[in-house]
C-alpha cells in the first residue's frame, strides 16, 4: 500500500484532509444524494449530521457530538439550530464536543457505536458536506476521475472498507474509489467531509464505524508540486502522489487495470473505552424511573381533585 500523503480535510498540509464528496455514477446535483437516504438506506446516519465549522460532526448522546480534531469550531448546527461548545476532549485526531442544548433542548436521538472488528468487507454509508464533481481529469484521452468543484452541499454515498492502515495518528479504515465492482453510490471525500459519520448496518440497526479523516493527495503528471492538482481518481495510472515536501510516488499506467485513489476513517471501535469514559447518557431505566414518577404524580393530583 502506499504511503499516506493525504490531506487533512481542513488544512492544506502533507495529509490531505477529506473536505467534499464525489460520486462516480452520480451527479453531485442529483437530488437522492443530496437528501436523506431512502429505501434500504433510510435511517443510516443522515439524521444525525450537522455542521462543524467548515466540516461535520456526528450526534452520539443527548448533547455531544463526535468530529475531528483538525477543525476548528465553536459552535455545531443542526436543523438550522446553532448549539454553542461547553467543553471537549480529545485523543489524536478525534474530539469528542459538549455542547449547550439549553435552548433548543437536547438531541432526541444518536449515533450507537459499531464494537466489533469486523469492518472490512463491509459496505457503508458515509456523509460529508465538502466539495462537488468538478471538470475530468484525462490522461491521453482517458478519464481518470474528476476534479474538486465548488460546493459545501451535504451528501450521502456509499462504499466498501478495503482495509484497515495503522498509521501515525492512529488505526484508519481505507475505501478505494472503484470504477468497476463498486457500490451503487459510490463515493470518494474531498475537501471539507472531515468530521463526518460511515455506518454499516448490524441486524437492522445503523452503527457508526468511522470519522472521516483523509484522502489520497496531491497528483501531479511530474514529481514536482508545481502543477499539482487534488481530485478523484478512480485511477491513478500515469500520476505522481505525494507533495515535495513527503516526496513523490509514480504509478505505472496500466492499460486494462485502475489503480484507485482511497480516502480514510478514523477506526471507532479502536476508541470504545475513550468513548465510554466520555459520553454521558441517561441509563433506561432512570428515564423509565423519572417517567414513572411523573405519571404517579398526574394520577394522585386527578384523584384528589375528585375527592
Amino acid at each position: 500500500m502506499k504511503s499516506l500523503t493525504t490531506v487533512l480535510v481542513v488544512a492544506s498540509l502533507v495529509l490531505q484532509t477529506a473536505e467534499g464528496m464525489i460520486h462516480f455514477n452520480q451527479l453531485s446535483s442529483d437530488p437522492v444524494i443530496i437528501s436523506s437516504p431512502t429505501g434500504a438506506y433510510a435511517d443510516s446516519g443522515w439524521q444525525w449530521q450537522g455542521d462543524w465549522g467548515n466540516g461535520n460532526g456526528t450526534i452520539v448522546s443527548p448533547n455531544q457530538i463526535l468530529t475531528a480534531n483538525h477543525f476548528s469550531a465553536t459552535s455545531f448546527v443542526f436543523n438550522g439550530n446553532s448549539y454553542d461548545q461547553v467543553s471537549s476532549v480529545t485523543t489524536g485526531d478525534m474530539k469528542l464536543v459538549t455542547l449547550d442544548t439549553s435552548v433548543h433542548g437536547d438531541f432526541s436521538s444518536w449515533a450507537s457505536f459499531y464494537r466489533g472488528s469486523s469492518e472490512v468487507g463491509e459496505e457503508f454509508t458515509v456523509f460529508g458536506q465538502g466539495r462537488a464533481r468538478g471538470s475530468e481529469v484525462n490522461l491521453s484521452g482517458d478519464l481518470k476521475g474528476w476534479r474538486y468543484g465548488t460546493d459545501g452541499t451535504r451528501r450521502w454515498g456509499t462504499n466498501v472498507v478495503d482495509s484497515v492502515f495503522n498509521a501515525s495518528v492512529g488505526p484508519l479504515l481505507v475505501a478505494d474509489f472503484d470504477s468497476s465492482g463498486g457500490t451503487t453510490y459510490e463515493t470518494h471525500l474531498a475537501t471539507w467531509d472531515s468530521g463526518g459519520g460511515s455506518f454499516i448496518e448490524v441486524d437492522g440497526e445503523w452503527l457508526l464505524i468511522g470519522v472521516n479523516f483523509a484522502v489520497d493527495a496531491f497528483f501531479n503528471t511530474s514529481p514536482t508540486d508545481t502543477g499539482r492538482f487534488q481530485a478523484a481518481l478512480f485511477d491513478i495510472g500515469g500520476y505522481y502522489l505525494g507533495s515535495d515536501a513527503n516526496g513523490w510516488t509514480f504509478t505505472a499506467d496500466l492499460p486494462l487495470v485502475d489503480v484507485p485513489s482511497r480516502f480514510y476513517m478514523h477506526r471507532v471501535s479502536e476508541y470504545e473505552t475513550w468513548l465510554d469514559n466520555n459520553i454521558v447518557i441517561p441509563e433506561p431505566s432512570q428515564l423509565a424511573l423519572v417517567t414513572g414518577l411523573i405519571a404517579m404524580c398526574f394520577i394522585v393530583r386527578r384523584r384528589n381533585r375528585q375527592t
